[in-house]
C-alpha cells in the first residue's frame, strides 16, 4: 500500500481553489510539494498530471505554472531534477492539455516551454515535440499561415518544429498575477 502524503489534502485544496497563477498560491504549492519531495514527489506528479487534464480549459495553464515551479525549483537543484525526471514522460501530454486553453493563454504555454528549453529541464526531443504541438495548435487556430508546400513529409515537419522552437525561444518571461 502506498504511503499517505501528509500534505496532500492541503495541496489539493490550494490547487483546486487556484483559478489563476498567483504568486502566493504557487509558492504554497511549491513549498508543499518540495517539503518531503524524496518520499512523496510521485504523489504530487500524479495529482498535477491528472489535474491539468481534468480542469476546465481556462484553468489549465495555471497548473502548468505549478509544474514549471517544481521542475525549475531554484532552492534545491536535486529536487528540481527529481521532479523533472518524473514529469519528463508527461511533458507532451501536459502541454497538449494546456493548449486547450483560451487563445489568450497560449502565450503562457510558449513562455514555459521557452524557460524549460533555456534551463534544459527536459531533453531537447521532448521539448521539440511540445514545441511542435504549439506550432500545430497555432496553425490549427489560424494564427499562423500554413506553408503552401506543406505535404506532410517528416523533413518538412522537423523544419517546422525547429521554426516553432525558435519562435518559442523569442517569447519573454511569463508574468504572474498578484
Amino acid at each position: 500500500m502506498p504511503k499517505d502524503w501528509p500534505a496532500q489534502p492541503r495541496f489539493l485544496e490550494v490547487l483546486k481553489s487556484m483559478r489563476v497563477a498567483s504568486r502566493p498560491k504557487l509558492a504554497e504549492l511549491e513549498a508543499l510539494a518540495v517539503e518531503d519531495a524524496r518520499a512523496f514527489y510521485k504523489h504530487a506528479v500524479a495529482i498535477l498530471t491528472k489535474q491539468i487534464q481534468a480542469r476546465k480549459p481556462r484553468h489549465r495553464v495555471a497548473v502548468l505554472y505549478v509544474i514549471n515551479a517544481l521542475v525549475t525549483h531554484r532552492a534545491d537543484a536535486e529536487t528540481a531534477k527529481l521532479y523533472a525526471g518524473r514529469f519528463a514522460p508527461e511533458v507532451r501530454a501536459c502541454v497538449a492539455a494546456a493548449l486547450e486553453c483560451p487563445p489568450e493563454h497560449v502565450s503562457g504555454v510558449r513562455r514555459v516551454l521557452k524557460r524549460w528549453r533555456r534551463l534544459a529541464c527536459f531533453s531537447a526531443s521532448a521539448l521539440d515535440d511540445a514545441a511542435a504541438l504549439v506550432g500545430a495548435h497555432r496553425r490549427e487556430r489560424g494564427t499562423e499561415r500554413e506553408p503552401a508546400s506543406f505535404g506532410g513529409s517528416s523533413r518538412e515537419a522537423s523544419v517546422l518544429a525547429n521554426v516553432d522552437a525558435e519562435n518559442v525561444e523569442k517569447e519573454e518571461e511569463y508574468v504572474l498575477s498578484e
